[in-house]
């Protein structure tokens, strides 16, 4: 396969974060923390169809779906974050307040995770119910949002085994599974 035939089927933009482990006071490890490493990741995620009891590559077993990019610093242990639906708050929202008003609710479910804002002022939160043009979500958001921030659907996925897929460094293939 030509390299820009593969690079057309990249349709995705993920995130990558690799684990921080901290140590408490007593020298026991902490949560860990997954600092970004990629932030525009090109990349394909599909769901695993047909799941391998592979030994010798990992935990392929347990994969959700399949990630293909091409060749980067990806690792068994990281995490990918996929922004699969966005939509845009259609009102301001103030610190403490749960429901929102954006401009398109399809894509959005109770219990999935969304990301209101970006960059460092994101905020993660559960739907907590949808309606025709808003959403609840829980718990309430800790900061102002002006109108036009983006509502992200927020997907994440532990990288379970990472793949040459087609050799001489074309191009990866992840097993991944989904974090609810």
């Amino acid at each position: 396969m030509r390299d820009d035939v593969f690079r057309s089927m990249l349709v995705h933009e993920a995130q990558i974060g690799r684990a921080r482990v901290e140590l408490d006071i007593d020298g026991a490890p902490l949560t860990p923390v997954f600092d970004p490493v990629l932030s525009d990741l090109q990349c394909r995620v599909t769901p695993a169809r047909q799941i391998s009891d592979d030994d010798l590559l990992g935990r392929s077993a347990e994969a959700t779906h399949w990630l293909y990019c091409e060749p980067v610093d990806l690792r068994v242990g990281d995490r990918v974050w996929l922004r699969p639906v966005q939509t845009l708050l259609t009102e301001a929202v103030e610190a403490g307040h749960a429901m929102l008003c954006v401009d398109d609710t399809s894509g959005l479910r109770v219990g999935g995770a969304v990301e209101v804002g970006s960059g460092g002022e994101a905020e993660e939160r559960i739907v907590a119910s949808v309606g025709v043009d808003l959403i609840v979500v829980t718990p309430a958001v800790s900061e102002e949002h002006e109108a036009g921030e983006t509502v992200s659907v927020l997907r994440t996925y532990e990288v379970l085994t990472v793949d040459d897929e087609a050799g001489l460094g074309h191009h990866l293939k992840a097993a991944i599974r989904e974090i609810a």
